[in-house]
């Protein structure tokens, strides 16, 4: 029975969280072509890289634009490893024969890969903890702009502009999903843990955090390196995936791609990371066949360049503008959350609920209820029968 309770407190999240990311990957696999096939697997890739982007936002409530710039690391640093000697010395005659020489398999490529993403977080994370939030966020900003300048200009080792290419392509749709089921449950642990509740204290208050001795810049310096960790196994899977590289693909449009899956889920919950990205996913999905332009019957709809972008943004607005905190509004989801939904579903389909609506405020009655007892009409039943007193 102890075992039982603690998996229905504490191990339910990351376990509903995996079926859902399975369930859905499975179901948009098995109905679509080659194509949409690929797509989904870009999309799990993308989802470890936003679960990567909590990491550190989430926990630390530290914003971060430049998040991105490690998952290029990682997807360079992956290329290099993984790309045969032949082929190296071959197109990329300039790269450092030290470089060249290196060739390793697909797992520890991509593992050497993030390891190397966070060597470089580790490295910044020492100035970063001396910045207040504000000026931290801009930091990562620079990082961001620094990172793809490199990427667009180091042409013995990026190749350039032109990008690299000849990349093995390992990442499959098993690969990917045994990959974001495991970040899953590993970002879970974390934040459970003393240290996770201690980063999350930070974002809490940190003027209290320090008072109980917690070193803030510390927490969020482990917090940043372990994101770019994760971001760098998500630049390692996505260069497996594509093949080739280019500096483009971890720029201004990815980063807000996903920021918005990330503030659209929620910021401060995992669930509402992983939630944010099936959503948007979805959604952009449809404006780009919009986009594309379509024809319904005799109807036709003409495509509209820069749609899908327009779409996100105004999405993203509406997100902020009705549920500032995110769809899921910070909370994760549990066996206990999904208990009392389904209850409260049931209770409002229920014709016997209907005497006791006005005592249930979370029911569509007891909404009404509570609108027709409104301060005003309070205040005009008091008017119109005033208090008695005792020597009335």
């Amino acid at each position: 029975m102890r075992v039982l309770g603690f998996v229905r407190r504490s191990a339910s999240t990351p376990i509903i969280l995996a079926l859902l990311v399975a369930l859905v990957t499975i179901v948009a696999n098995s109905a679509g072509d080659a194509s949409l096939r690929r797509i989904v697997v870009g999309a799990v890739v993308n989802m470890i890289a936003v679960i990567g982007i909590y990491l550190f936002i989430g926990l630390t409530g530290v914003f971060s634009f430049g998040q991105l710039a490690f998952m290029a690391i990682g997807a360079y640093a992956t290329a290099i490893f993984t790309v045969p000697v032949a082929t190296k010395r071959a197109l990329f005659s300039a790269m450092p024969e030290w470089l060249a020489d290196i060739n390793l398999p697909f797992i520890p490529g991509i593992l050497a890969g993030a390891l190397v993403a966070a060597v470089v977080a580790f490295l910044l994370s020492f100035p970063m903890a001396r910045m207040q939030p504000l000026s931290a966020g801009l930091a990562t900003l620079a990082i961001l702009v620094a990172v793809y300048t490199v990427a667009g200009n180091w042409t013995a080792v990026t190749n350039g502009s032109k990008g690299m290419s000849a990349i093995p392509t390992n990442t499959t749709m098993p690969v990917a999903l045994i990959a974001v089921i495991l970040v899953i449950i590993a970002v879970w642990i974390f934040q459970q843990s003393g240290l996770g509740l201690r980063i999350r204290a930070t974002r809490e208050d940190a003027v209290a955090a320090r008072a109980i001795g917690i070193k803030v810049g510390r927490e969020r310096g482990i917090a940043f390196v372990a994101s770019a960790f994760v971001m760098g196994l998500a630049g390692g899977l996505y260069a497996q995936l594509q093949g080739t590289l280019s500096p483009d693909a971890f720029f201004l449009n990815q980063t807000f791609l996903l920021i918005a899956m990330l503030v659209v889920g929620g910021l401060n919950s995992l669930t509402g990371a992983v939630i944010g990205t099936i959503l948007i996913t979805a959604f952009r999905r449809v404006l780009q066949v919009i986009e594309a332009g379509v024809d319904i019957g005799p109807l036709e709809i003409p495509g509209r360049p820069g749609l899908t972008e327009v779409g996100i943004g105004i999405a993203l607005l509406v997100v902020l503008a009705l549920r500032s905190s995110g769809l899921t509004r910070g909370t994760e989801v549990s066996w206990d959350s999904l208990v009392r939904f389904g209850k409260r579903l049931t209770r409002r389909g229920t014709p016997s609920a209907a005497p006791t609506a006005a005592a249930d405020p979370e029911s569509v009655a007891g909404l009404a209820a509570a609108e027709r007892t409104t301060p005003e009409t309070a205040t005009a039943e008091a008017v119109i029968e005033p208090e008695r007193t005792p020597g009335a």
